[in-house]
């Protein structure tokens, strides 16, 4: 039998089954919308694409529990209603509980006389599609169906694929829905969605933002995000022209990742639960997508071939629904150094351990390597990780060992205030130490310390580098594999700030594996969040004040004459000093454990044993130890 033939019985078949079932009444019962693959704009054909070897641009394999009577309808709209536009057929299939797969059947079938028998749209497409154009807008006269695909399923569990495939010339695809009243359990891993072009001038916002969405079932999400939309606003970004974003996936089994990560910085990590990516055996495992691009009509894709960057700030996120995460210290004899989560990069067909990059992808750390930059989560859980390249296979991992650095003033660590705004610090970044057992644990050296210095109000986020940021990187960067980490210590770095105010010194060690120092932790509802390790540099320049006072109560009595007080009188002062910013540490015999910007009026008895003039003076100092004008009283004592 012909490739051909087999087409057409394939869509005779479907054809046969769509016209035995009431459409109407399929619609009456159908519950839900499933995204099944985003649309593709019209498009040049891969130039391996032809009718003998067609090419799949999307794959979608959906994990289905159906009821007894079953409704499912493949629609370009959530409603089931929307026609079906994809150049140049859709696949269908099936497997019923663990039985072997049947198909793949094609369910667009021949749409009108002289059309190729795969064809999924009209004469109308043909005519009017142009280069660049959204088939969902023109589904209703471009499209086909909905087709109705409930005979292909059985009550109980379905694995269900839907594939888009080329053959040639252009190719496109309106969205593709399941309208079903069917339960959408997750995926299964080996899907494909393809990305629109993006141009290499004046590129559209949608093609610099791109999501590519596995599911979006509610407590199933599974969406990879690449953004270049922030390396395109700052002027940094190269785009090959036309490059073509695909993203495929991989579902692994948690229990085999430890052996993907032996003798690396990552050995005691484990993927991250993705609850809609499904097993085999039905239970949840982790995410193992690869990004590649082509470029035009090129046949093959790589990592390499997409946008990159002068800076890191190209987006990669990893959205999902997962599991409550913990993150353990670890406890080396006297040592303690904390953990975090990663977002792994290796190279293209990485199948464990260290890797080599592409040397194309300009990657100046080890593989695997390390991208994120902030996480949050669970419940809407995301990964967000930054890099000026991609290349080309990223998993979600935790707890990740991280360095532990300290930082050293210029001044003692028990005073929380300075009275100048110029400081020197010193840096010491520790590599982790992870007891055995630990899966060939490697340290990775480190390639450098940096830090910042914000208010407290204004600490930046983690997301994306900081062009103020300082970075003291290790003399000669990073070694050739296998050298030993080090503990590391910056020379004195002066910071100086503009004025006086509450200011953080934010830190993080970065290894050679691009492992960040950041410090996660969990807000009240239990999730996930981060920011970086501080230390504080409070400045306070400005004198306190003596606000009131001194004042002598009672009021001196004429005594033979003259105003004054008898020996041995009981006389107060009463006085008042206040700080706007360090707080009053002491203000005449008042001393404050707590500095207080505006402590109530002190008194103290002023001493009259001895007959004469005297002078009462108060002195004010603030906790950035700075002192303050004096202020006094005379008063006279007589026998």
């Amino acid at each position: 039998m012909t490739a051909k033939l087999e087409i057409v019985n394939r869509s005779l078949r479907a054809a046969f089954i769509a016209a035995c079932v009431g459409f109407p009444a399929l619609l009456a019962s159908a519950q839900t919308a499933i995204t099944v693959l985003p649309s593709v704009n019209v498009r040049s054909s891969s130039s391996a694409a032809s009718p003998s070897t067609p090419v799949t641009y999307g794959s979608a394999p959906l994990v289905l529990s159906c009821p007894a009577s079953i409704t499912a309808v493949v629609s370009s709209t959530p409603n089931g209603l929307g026609k079906v536009v994809v150049d140049d057929y859709l696949d269908l299939t099936v497997s019923e509980g663990t039985s072997a797969p049947e198909g793949p059947f094609d369910i667009c079938g021949v749409t009108h006389p002289g059309a190729l028998p795969t064809a999924c749209f009209t004469p109308a497409y043909q005519k009017e599609r142009v280069i660049g154009n959204d088939p969902d807008s023109k589904a209703a006269t471009w499209g086909v169906g909905p087709l109705d695909i409930h005979g292909h399923l059985a009550p109980g569990i379905n694995h269900v694929t839907l594939t888009a495939n080329d053959i040639g010339s252009v190719l496109s695809s309106s969205s593709i829905y399941l309208f079903t009243n069917c339960t959408s359990e997750g995926v299964s891993g080996g899907g494909q969605i393809s990305g629109n072009p993006i141009p290499a001038t004046n590129p559209p916002a949608s093609t610099l933002t791109q999501n590519f969405n596995f599911s979006l079932s509610d407590d199933h999400l599974i969406k990879q995000v690449l953004d270049f939309s922030v390396a395109d606003q700052q002027k940094t970004i190269t785009i090959p022209d036309g490059a073509i974003p695909t993203v495929t996936d991989h579902v692994i089994d948690p229990t085999d990742f430890p052996a993907l990560v032996a003798n690396t910085s990552f050995a005691t990590s484990q993927c991250l639960v993705h609850f809609g990516e499904l097993l085999p055996s039905g239970q949840a495992g982790c995410k193992l997508y690869t990004v590649t691009c082509q470029i035009g009509s090129e046949s093959t894709g790589t990592g390499a071939q997409c946008p990159s960057s002068t800076m890191r700030n190209i987006v990669i996120e990893d959205a999902f629904d997962g599991p409550q995460f913990t993150l353990p210290d670890i406890h080396a004899g006297r040592a303690t150094f904390h953990q975090g989560f990663g977002y792994l990069m290796a190279n293209e067909g990485w199948s464990g351990g260290p890797c080599t990059f592409d040397p194309n992808s300009d990657q100046i750390y080890s593989c695997p390597e390390n991208l994120l930059t902030a996480f949050t989560g669970p419940g809407a859980t995301t990964a967000h990780s930054n890099t000026n390249h991609y290349n080309s296979t990223f998993i979600s991992v935790g707890p990740v060992p991280e360095y532990a650095t300290v930082v050293n003033f210029d001044f003692p660590k028990d005073q929380s205030w300075i009275n100048r705004r110029t400081v020197n610090a010193t840096f010491l970044a520790r590599p982790p130490i992870v007891p055995a057992p630990n899966n060939g644990f490697v340290a990775a050296p480190l390639s450098g310390i940096t830090y910042g210095v914000s208010l407290e109000s204004e600490l930046p986020p983690t997301t994306f580098p900081i062009p103020t940021d300082i970075t003291v990187g290790v003399p000669g960067g990073c070694p050739e594999p296998g050298t030993p980490a080090e503990i590391f210590q910056t020379p004195p770095q002066t910071i100086t700030v503009p004025s006086d105010g509450e200011y953080f010194v934010h830190y993080f060690a970065t290894d050679c594996a691009g492992t960040e120092e950041l410090f996660f932790y969990q807000d009240q509802s239990a999730s996930w969040q981060t920011k970086f390790y501080t230390a504080r540099l409070d400045v306070d320049t400005v004198a306190p004040e003596i606000i009131s006072g001194p004042e002598l109560s009672p009021a001196p009595t004429l005594i033979h004459g003259e105003l004054g007080y008898h020996v041995g009188q009981q006389v107060t002062a009463t006085y008042q000093c206040a700080d706007g910013l360090s707080g009053v540490a002491k203000c005449g015999t008042k001393s404050y454990s707590s500095p207080t910007k505006n402590p109530p009026p002190a008194q103290t008895l002023v001493s009259t044993s001895t007959k004469g003039t005297h002078t009462f003076k108060v002195h004010v100092v603030d906790a950035a130890q700075n002192q303050g004008a004096s202020a006094s009283v005379d008063y006279s004592v007589f026998p």
